[in-house]
């Protein structure tokens, strides 16, 4: 798995890393975000995931929870430890798991329900890595604030709250 072509220079592209043990999925999400103008690498374990923070750390990362090597609150655990204000973003297909309770524990940025569609992705990302980039604020002065939540739910409420603009959700196509 390969950064794309584009070389990061100051104002280049930016980075995201997905990891998912599903690399058809891995696949469409890279094909979709490189259409977008984005540098992705995928990688189909936890552990490559944080050797691939650790060579070079992206701008974010779109994270699966339920992965046979190592699940996503373990991941996000050793990442904490070595990159505490790394934006990551959840995308799973149970949101309403144990596994989700116990990643909200380290502050993921956001949080996606699977399957996701071409829009709220790309949207997704774009506001995520915005925030990295416009924050005033280091993204550890947020501690203690619940992370955001999307689709489904609004953004920014204390609980669950159903999104009833949320629209329904379709698989990502390339």
């Amino acid at each position: 798995m390969r950064w794309s072509e584009q070389p990061r220079q100051g104002g280049g592209p930016s980075s995201v890393l997905v990891v998912d043990d599903e690399e058809v999925v891995c696949k469409i999400v890279t094909e979709v975000l490189r259409a977008s103008g984005y540098r992705v690498r995928y990688v189909t374990s936890g552990a490559i995931g944080l050797e691939r923070v650790a060579e070079e750390a992206p701008d974010l990362i779109l994270l699966d929870l339920q992965m046979p090597d190592m699940n996503g609150p373990r991941f996000l655990e050793k990442l904490r430890k070595t990159h505490a204000e790394l934006p990551v973003v959840i995308v799973t297909a149970y949101p309403d798991s144990e596994l989700m309770r116990q990643a909200m524990r380290f502050a993921p940025l956001m949080v996606l329900a699977k399957p996701v569609n071409r829009e709220l992705l790309e949207r997704t990302v774009r506001v995520a890595i915005g925030l990295k980039v416009a924050a005033c604020t280091p993204m550890s002065a947020l501690e203690g604030f619940e992370p955001l939540l999307v689709a489904g739910y609004r953004v920014g409420e204390k609980r669950r709250v159903p999104n009833r603009d949320a629209r329904p959700h379709r698989a990502v196509r390339p």
